[in-house]
């Protein structure tokens, strides 16, 4: 159809490795970059000033404007007078990297059943990064002493027999809540927040990173396209408090119909199916994941036309 034609492939990266692509990029466009430190904020009568500690290095800096991007636990939101709320758990994602897999190393790959669903990203070095979505009581039973070779067993149930019998773990394996978590500011007198600092969007649904830099984007066009950064920064909470809401429904629907088992959820998932029919794109939101957020409104009629229930049965 002319929605897959127009979707890009996956692009699957090592998070380190394009962290450290970055932080060489910025340094060689001028920045100055201080790693490891530790960084002190504080507030004066001319604006924030940061005290930064390497070693017995201590440098003192006085910026125009804090960037916080220092995660959902973010310190830099606390110090602008903000917090956050987790939305309830629903599932759990877990995820680890692995090798000896039989699967094609030049595609990504997702499968799913009753109870949740997996994915596997190629990485370097004929290594995959496996990640297992499942419900709490799964989740539980799970976390047992080879964590691994659990999860690895549970994902393996929805591919190919053979596919996953070959591997061997390479690193730790983590369990992580699909709650979003809800940042109540996004920017406060000369800072302003990114990433998951601004609000963390369901792991489950993959937009961590894009999600990032779709902020980076955004609010480097307006600093830059505006004298008056206060106003810049207040239009930046703006759309992205919109965008965010936007992922955040969309991970609130979808829970449901990829997760949950019982004759409700398979006519759930069955009514869903007869709604791609009619209208493959859901409205825009099925194309979600390659298309982003922009345009899209997570209304009440939004959602009803996402899980099919607009169209007679």
């Amino acid at each position: 159809t002319d929605l897959h034609a127009s979707i890009p492939p996956v692009l699957s990266v090592r998070h380190p490795d394009i962290q450290n692509a970055l932080i060489a990029a910025a340094s060689d466009a001028g920045a100055h970059v201080f790693r490891p430190a530790t960084v002190t904020l504080d507030r004066t009568a001319a604006g924030p000033t940061m005290e930064i500690l390497q070693g017995d290095t201590r440098t003192l800096l006085t910026p125009r404007l804090v960037v916080g991007a220092d995660g959902s636990r973010s310190a830099t939101r606390s110090w602008i007078g903000g917090s956050a709320t987790r939305d309830p758990i629903h599932h759990y994602l877990a995820g680890t990297l692995i090798d000896g897999i039989e699967l094609p190393a030049n595609a990504a790959h997702h499968a799913s059943g009753p109870g949740g669903f997996s994915m596997i990203f190629p990485q370097t070095d004929r290594q995959y990064r496996l990640y297992f979505v499942c419900l709490p009581d799964e989740r539980a039973a799970l976390q047992g002493a080879n964590q691994a070779e659990a999860v690895v067993g549970g994902a393996s149930r929805f591919f190919p027999d053979g596919s996953l019998d070959n591997w061997t773990a390479h690193g730790p394996t983590g369990f992580f809540p699909n709650a979003d978590v809800v940042s109540s500011v996004v920017a406060g007198p000369n800072c302003v927040l990114i990433g998951d600092a601004a609000g963390a969007n369901d792991p489950s649904l993959g937009h961590g990173m894009a999600l990032t830099f779709k902020d980076v984007r955004e609010l480097s066009s307006l600093l830059l396209g505006e004298s008056d950064w206060d106003a810049a920064l207040e239009e930046f909470a703006s759309r992205r408090a919109a965008y965010f809401d936007v992922l955040r429904q969309h991970a609130i629907w979808t829970s449901g119909i990829t997760t949950e088992i019982g004759v409700d959820a398979d006519a759930a998932r069955a009514r869903v199916a007869r709604a791609r029919q009619l209208d493959p794109a859901a409205g825009g939101f099925a194309a979600l994941f390659a298309m982003g957020p922009d345009g899209l409104v997570a209304d009440e009629a939004a959602r009803q036309h996402f899980l099919g229930l607009d169209f007679a049965s």
